[in-house]
């Protein structure tokens, strides 16, 4: 388990707001965030998304996604409409993120994409 404490000032006092997540659980995140910019860097950029939407347990976006990656394939290139597409769902899985983790980890995830 690792604990971290943030120093939050509070007239003329600082109390910590700390929280404590599962080893395993940041093992697992950083290995996903790893993963995603390996994707990127080999050009993979609908698996990148396709990984994000099954981290974060987004199913709409990944059946989506899975669609999107299809067509990328059946075509042999992606027209610029599916990219508008794939652009759209990344920006709505971003808000998502942020509002249900913070802007931070959203930042984070974006970065690598």
């Amino acid at each position: 388990m690792l604990k971290f404490c943030l120093p939050i000032a509070r007239m003329k006092k600082f109390t910590y707001l700390c929280i404590t997540i599962k080893t395993k659980t940041v093992m697992e995140y950083k290995k996903f965030l790893k993963r995603l910019a390996a994707l990127t860097d080999e050009n993979s950029h609908n698996e990148a998304r396709i990984l994000i939407a099954k981290q974060f347990g987004f199913t709409l976006q990944l059946g989506q996604l899975q669609s999107i990656k299809s067509m990328h394939e059946m075509i042999g290139h992606m027209p610029q409409d599916l990219i508008n597409k794939r652009t759209d769902i990344t920006a709505r899985m971003m808000e998502r993120i942020e509002k249900t983790n913070g802007i931070e980890m959203m930042r984070e995830v974006y970065s690598k994409l």
